[in-house]
């Protein structure tokens, strides 16, 4: 008996050799597996040695009573057996989580789809575990906004929405679980056309942010969120800026804050609520946070500045005005493509919703060229629409040829002299 008791954890670790490491895994994957659930079955094999050691001692005592004739060998082996169980329950339980963290820890190394059957993976090794449950929602959700198609992008939510709902199953207290579903919510209202659905998604996501917050008022980022799903799903401003003024308090030098707050500005003077200061609010805000901006990015700012300048220039009426503003606009705009870190989009601040913004170089070459045709200088026109025809996506090449041609055109009605 306890020779066989001893050989069980060696059987386990072989077993899980096989299941966790197939030969189509990946060498640093194999290998990380294997320093797992070596490692558990290390300590999983001193554990049995010492509740085998612990079993037979307990049965010999029994053998050692007074009364031993009377006493059956069920009764005397039961300890043995019920140690040999208990063991065989802890090395399964240990193993598997140990292999499920393997799983997490190749995941930043890994591509969406890898991470995401990684973290599949953990999950069914350590199900119990809400981590790993949250960890796949929360990588499906993100993964979901790089998707094409409305239904891949369905899909993948459904992903996120059923491991983030396990997670919060298992642990119903977790703030961060609740938030990532206040933000899976979001995302699918933002993707909703029928009102009624959107209104009832972005509810979801409402009740889900404030029991968030409940349980951890602290986080400026969480007011942040809630803050962007009032104004962009709800159009409620002022209690965005409500939000966002909690926000600035839990955390002053974050100027995600300030850079929400001229969004909430700018999107407000674009609505039947619009007031005489929103441009100028929207200004100080930007501006404020352009100083020091922590939880962003001197680029998204400058983005956002240019198309407020751009904003209050098409809204305006007298000709010198929009001219005006057109060119500041422009020149934002040609800040923010010569600067080094602008080649590249600037990503999300990571799964929040409303990011300060988001783009794409092609995209600002395409507006300076727009704009300079406005401006009547068709020669960096024709330049910025060649510069983002070279990247922009096949839809847009039609407007951007549309654009060099008509730059063409003015410069051969009006050459240089």
């Amino acid at each position: 008996m306890l020779v066989i008791g001893l050989s069980l954890p060696l059987m386990y670790f072989a077993w899980n050799q096989l299941r966790l490491n197939p030969p189509s895994l990946p060498e640093t994957d194999a290998i990380l597996n294997i320093a797992a659930t070596r490692s558990a079955s290390i300590y999983s094999f001193a554990a049995w040695v010492v509740l085998v050691t612990a079993g037979l001692g307990l049965a010999l005592a029994i053998r050692e009573l007074p009364n031993r004739n009377s006493t059956p060998a069920t009764v005397v082996l039961a300890p043995l057996a019920g140690f040999l169980a208990l063991g065989v329950a802890l090395t399964a339980i240990y193993i598997g989580s140990r292999a499920a963290d393997a799983h997490r820890n190749l995941v930043q190394a890994a591509t969406p789809a890898k991470a995401l059957a990684l973290l599949a993976e953990a999950t069914e090794l350590a199900p119990r575990e809400d981590e790993y449950w949250y960890l796949h929602g929360r990588t499906a959700l993100l993964a979901a906004r790089s998707q094409a198609s409305q239904g891949e992008r369905a899909g993948m939510r459904a992903i996120a929405r059923a491991s983030l709902e396990r997670a919060l199953q298992i642990s119903p207290f977790n703030p961060n679980h609740l938030i990532s579903l206040a933000r899976l919510n979001f995302d699918m209202a933002q993707d909703t056309e029928d009102p009624t659905d959107r209104n009832a998604i972005a509810n979801r996501s409402d009740n889900y942010s404030a029991a968030a917050l409940r349980l951890n008022p602290h986080d400026a980022r969480w007011w942040q969120n809630w803050a962007v799903l009032d104004y962009e799903v709800f159009h409620d401003y002022a209690a965005a800026a409500e939000k966002l003024k909690r926000a600035l308090n839990e955390d002053p030098t974050n100027s995600r804050s300030l850079v929400l707050l001229g969004n909430v500005s700018a999107a407000r003077a674009l609505s039947p609520q619009a007031t005489s200061s929103d441009f100028d609010d929207a200004l100080s805000f930007y501006s404020a946070a352009l100083v020091n901006p922590v939880g962003t990015s001197a680029a998204e700012i400058k983005l956002l500045l240019g198309n407020l300048w751009l904003q209050r220039g098409a809204a305006s009426s007298a000709a010198s005005t929009q001219s005006a503003d057109y060119k500041i606009a422009a020149d934002i705009f040609e800040q923010v493509i010569s600067e080094p870190l602008a080649t590249d989009a600037t990503p999300e601040n990571d799964d929040q919703p409303g990011s300060a913004a988001k783009f794409k170089p092609w995209t600002v070459h395409r507006t300076l060229a727009q704009l300079y045709m406005s401006l009547q200088q068709p020669e960096p026109a024709g330049k910025h629409a060649a510069l983002a025809l070279a990247t922009a996506p096949a839809a847009e090449h039609e407007l951007l040829l549309q654009l060099q041609a008509a730059s063409a055109a003015q410069l051969l009605a009006n050459p240089h002299p």
